[in-house]
């Protein structure tokens, strides 16, 4: 099934059919779901407002919000992505050269963060291609939020609309067919064609984890740690209830007081200022309070705590609840074993919409004239501690014995990102020095053939 069939067999083929569309209750819900992932991750989420009775008083209960979570997808993100990507084209370096001034322009490196941070956040994020006001190819991020992929029953990808509303009620719709790009918008009360322009690029690309019962919608990881950080948040709010309510304690007195005659012996002297309690021999005054049992208390943040560590993926390294002190680099390669296994799948997600990309920019490319023949592939650099001076000398090594080649030792350095370019400005400062040693030695000979004259100009005389 194909869009035509698709808009005949569900909408009669009726112009306005994208009205229609965006208001699916599977789109609804998808859009639902994602604001309030975001709305959690500001710390816009509702709390019980229950009221609780302290020293005679009604007062709130505590809501305390821990923002655990916007901490571990800044993490997530960081350690795929804090390195920029590295491109590979192995078997044809003019296309390599292509791609990677295309990435340069169009600042494709900081799209990929953006890009894998929507994915983790929402679960699904979209890119779309093409041309600016000067012909470079440039990456428009559209939001979750406002993105309406169309898919067949048979689960093709062949329409996706863009559609939002502004604060003055006004709806915009943004068609992007495989061909064409049409502009609507509701500025008159009615849905009116705006404009419409060249697709040179194709839909919009798809980046998603995908769910388990549904490949074609996205899974957010904020889902996996939302209900551990909420039983944490109520597990500190009612601890610090418990210990403002129970803090003060009930005064309890044992025994009878000192009796005072009439002609006043027992009583206490007028002289005394402040509060004194005068009781017989053998009586006792004291304050009970409720002996809170902190430890149970910390025992269970602990192990929620340890809940969500192990559900993000991140290193208890990472988030200061673990000594180092006494851990080799190895020991602390290990801790990490379990973010480096998540980040490579997500990786794999990430390079599925990457493959579209390349083929996107080719086709691109191809419409200004400029051809590209060579296989695309790139490298991820995790973020993982590593001793920089040991690899170092270890590459040293290798490429003493030729046991390494002279591209994959760049592309080893923990201090190249860009290993083209940098290949570059080395082979310019060989020519530049070169260049110069020639110069020198022309300088030399020049030098000797002149003494030579003046020697022979002195045996003349």
């Amino acid at each position: 099934m194909n869009l035509q069939e698709y808009i005949k067999e569900y909408y009669g083929n009726v112009d306005w059919w994208f009205v229609s569309e965006v208001c699916q209750r599977q789109h609804i819900d998808r859009i639902n779901h994602i604001m309030d992932i975001k709305q959690y991750l500001d710390g816009e989420r509702p709390r019980e407002t229950t009221l609780t009775q302290i020293e005679g008083k009604w007062v709130k209960q505590t809501n305390i919000k821990l923002n655990f979570a916007s901490i571990l997808l800044d993490h997530n993100v960081s350690f795929l992505m804090k390195n920029p990507v590295t491109l590979i084209c192995g078997d044809d370096e003019e296309t390599l050269k292509q791609y990677q001034m295309v990435y340069k322009k169009g600042r494709f490196k900081r799209v990929d963060t953006k890009l894998y941070e929507n994915m983790k956040m929402c679960g699904q994020a979209f890119e779309y291609l093409y041309f600016d006001e000067k012909e470079n190819i440039q990456s428009k991020l559209l939001l979750p939020e406002c993105s309406y992929p169309v898919y067949t029953d048979t689960g093709n990808y062949v329409c996706y609309i863009n559609h939002y509303l502004t604060n003055n009620y006004i709806e915009y719709y943004t068609i992007y067919y495989p061909d064409i790009v049409e502009e609507y918008s509701s500025i008159s009360g009615k849905v009116k064609f705006v404009s419409s322009s060249v697709n040179y690029s194709g839909l919009p690309i798809s980046y998603r984890l995908p769910k388990k019962s549904n490949p074609l919608e996205g899974k957010s990881d904020v889902e996996d740690w939302k209900s551990i950080i909420d039983n944490m948040e109520r597990l500190s709010s009612k601890y610090q209830d418990a210990l403002y309510k129970f803090i003060t304690g009930i005064p309890v007195m044992t025994g009878s007081k000192l009796s005072i005659t009439k002609d006043g012996k027992g009583a206490i002297s007028q002289d005394v200022i402040g509060y004194v309690l005068q009781l017989e021999e053998g009586s006792e005054f004291k304050f009970e309070q409720n002996k809170t049992d902190y430890q149970s208390m910390k025992l269970m943040h602990d192990t929620l705590f340890n809940y969500l560590l192990i559900a993000s993926c991140v290193p208890a390294v990472s988030m200061n609840a673990q000594d180092v002190s006494n851990l080799s680099e190895t020991s602390i390669r290990m801790m990490y074993q379990l973010a480096i296994l998540k980040s490579g799948v997500d990786s794999q997600n990430l390079m599925d919409g990457f493959v579209i990309r390349w083929e996107q920019i080719r086709k691109m490319l191809e419409s200004s004239k400029i051809i590209v023949n060579g296989e695309m592939d790139c490298e991820f650099q995790m973020e993982i501690p590593q001793n920089d001076q040991e690899v170092i000398d270890n590459l040293v090594k290798l490429r003493s014995i030729s046991g390494i080649s002279f591209d994959t030792m760049l592309g080893k350095n923990p201090y190249v990102n860009d290993v083209s370019g940098e290949k570059e400005r080395i082979e310019k400062e060989e020519d530049t020095d070169s260049l110069n040693l020639d110069n020198v030695d022309t300088e030399t000979d020049t030098t000797d053939t002149t003494s030579e004259v003046d020697t022979n100009a002195t045996a003349i005389e």
